[in-house]
């Protein structure tokens, strides 16, 4: 290598450096960099949310919910899945997601919740925002309390359960 090349090699390798070091430094994910950012279009509608009066807030939430179970169904038919039946998910305390013990895909449904972890988070950010919107609107909850979300012929609904 001639010496004339030293100087900008050196400066190349220290800007890289750099770029490396601010991107480890703000704490960005390998998923975040991958998805475009550092926010999604769950996390930027809970934020507005938070600004809106708590009815106004759960009714945004409700269409949030809607959203996440229809993309959820859409999973279940790429998979083969019958997506027609009743479909009852509970957040269980050490972060999975179970689906109603009668489900006849149970097993199948969990799978495909636990491989995609978009999908996941995305049920376990609503499960945040819910409570902080019921809690918000007066309602006392324990963390015993756990979040469940249906979704059947009459729509989505919400709610917890001890």
């Amino acid at each position: 290598m001639s010496s004339a090349l030293i100087p900008v090699v050196g400066a190349a390798a220290g800007a890289l450096a750099s770029g490396a070091a601010k991107t480890i430094s703000g704490g960005l994910s390998f998923l975040a960099q991958l998805t475009g950012g550092g926010t999604s279009e769950s996390q930027s509608a809970a934020a507005s949310e938070a600004e809106l009066p708590p009815a106004d807030a759960l009714e945004a939430l409700h269409s949030r919910m809607e959203d996440f179970m229809r993309r959820l169904k859409e999973r279940m038919l790429q998979a083969g899945l019958a997506a027609d039946q009743r479909l009852d998910l509970q957040q269980e305390p050490w972060g999975s997601i179970a689906v109603n013990d009668d489900h006849p895909q149970r097993e199948r449904v969990e799978a495909i919740l636990a491989s995609d972890p978009l999908l996941a988070s995305e049920f376990h950010q609503l499960a945040d925002d819910y409570r902080a919107a019921i809690e918000a609107a007066g309602q006392n909850l324990s963390r015993v309390d756990v979040f469940q979300m249906s979704a059947g012929a009459d729509g989505v609904a919400a709610g917890f359960v001890r």
